[in-house]
């Protein structure tokens, strides 16, 4: 079924289904003077035609018609991906509850019962026109969340495939000095059997890694101002013993309102000659 979607600036356009010209008359009559588009059909087959040519905002639906009931109208909107969610409001001299019950049951989204009052049927389809407008609404914001999350996922995995394969330490830790991350060369050059170890063994890093403890915390002090520090040059220890110099480039990761959430950098060893040698951030 091709199907074209109505254009332009208007309240909604309103397809009202009635065989009795009178009640079109009428209810064209007071939606068109509410600002509303008008198309009419006199039976459920020209229901179809002028859905077919152009998909309204709402359909006003009489239920008993000769040639093919309300129902089956309502049905077959239902079974279209381009119409299944247009608001249908059936307007029938029917009274029971069975009836309506049916209605509901084919995804009917108000019931009229005549005689109606035109105020009724005015305020009913603005009704439904503002749902579908917050529903579309909605819609709307999911499919860019999901797109928002989507986009986030690939920059995360591109993010992770670099901090696994890269030849330079790197990190992530907490403000309270505990690893929350290492990739797998920061643990060769800790000399650590694996990056799980590493952050296992380390649960203070101003105590367990830095061989001034206090280093830490003069680092800290500087991210908290700076938010970043390049070139920090420390001694810490490895898990064998030993020390090692090494440089260090960290960065404040916030949230929102400044909080630090965590800090993360990259490590890379150097000849003890060149630490002492270099100005930059030397121990205190």
């Amino acid at each position: 079924m091709h199907l074209k979607p109505f254009d332009g600036n208007h309240k909604g356009t309103v397809l009202i289904v009635d065989d009795v010209q009178s009640n079109l008359t009428l209810l064209s009559a007071a939606l068109k003077r509410q600002g509303y588009d008008i198309h009419t059909a006199l039976s459920g087959k020209e229901a179809m035609a002028s859905i077919q040519n152009a998909i309204p905002d709402v359909v006003l639906l009489d239920i008993m018609m000769p040639d093919m009931d309300g129902y089956a109208v309502c049905e077959y909107l239902r079974n279209y991906t381009l119409t299944q969610d247009i608001p249908v409001i059936f307007v029938s001299a029917i009274h029971d509850a069975s009836s309506k019950v049916k209605a509901f049951g084919l995804g009917g989204s108000d019931y009229i019962t005549k005689p109606f009052q035109i105020e009724e049927v005015l305020v009913r389809v603005d009704n439904q026109l503002k749902i579908r407008s917050l529903q579309k609404r909605l819609e709307n914001q999911n499919v860019r969340l999901q797109d928002e999350l989507t986009e986030r996922r690939q920059m995360e995995e591109r993010y992770f495939s670099l901090f696994e394969r890269s030849n330079e330490g790197m990190f992530q830790s907490s403000p309270e000095g505990r690893f929350l991350k290492v990739n797998r060369a920061l643990a060769n050059l800790y000399k650590y059997a694996s990056c799980e170890d590493l952050i296992a063994a380390m649960t203070d890093i101003s105590t367990q890694l830095y061989v001034q403890p206090e280093r830490r915390q003069d680092l800290i002090q500087q991210l908290r101002q700076q938010g970043h520090i390049l070139g920090a040059i420390s001694e810490v220890y490895c898990q064998d013993g030993s020390t090692l110099w090494i440089t260090e480039n960290i960065y404040a990761v916030r949230d929102a309102r400044g909080k630090i959430l965590h800090y993360e950098g990259t490590v890379q060893s150097v000849e003890q000659g060149a630490a002492m040698s270099m100005p930059q951030l030397q121990l205190s």
